[in-house]
């Protein structure tokens, strides 16, 4: 990858069909509100050619339950991140499964990335 480590490429330079399974890797601030954009996933000229991807599911894998995880457009999940002064921690990591489909694609093909969000204390 001519010297660039995974994290020095931007997300949206990545391949949609990638053979193997990216990580994307998130920092977000207690009680914020995150926001899983389509388009941090898909590749850029292809949702802007014909608009054909949709989320599928959002499912969180791991990490303190976020309880309001809520699908706002068909390109866009988000949720308030969890707060940890109760908890005694400095940060947490969540763990999601993204899934999404190529409307135009007639198979049952499926993309899917994974995303850990680090949640850290203020």
């Amino acid at each position: 990858m001519s010297g660039k480590d995974n994290d020095e490429i931007s997300q949206r330079d990545r391949e949609p069909y990638a053979k193997e399974p990216t990580v994307f890797k998130y920092v977000v601030s207690e009680g914020s509100i995150f926001v899983f954009d389509m388009g941090d996933f898909i590749n850029e000229e292809d949702i802007n050619n014909t608009n054909p991807f949709t989320f599928l599911s959002c499912d969180q894998t791991s990490g303190i339950l976020v309880e309001n995880l809520q699908q706002e457009t068909n390109k866009i999940f988000s949720f308030k991140a969890p707060f940890l002064r109760h908890n005694d921690q400095v940060n947490t990591n969540l763990r999601f499964k993204l899934t999404f489909k190529d409307k135009n694609d007639s198979s049952d093909k499926k993309i899917t990335h994974d995303a850990k969000v680090v949640v850290w204390s203020l």
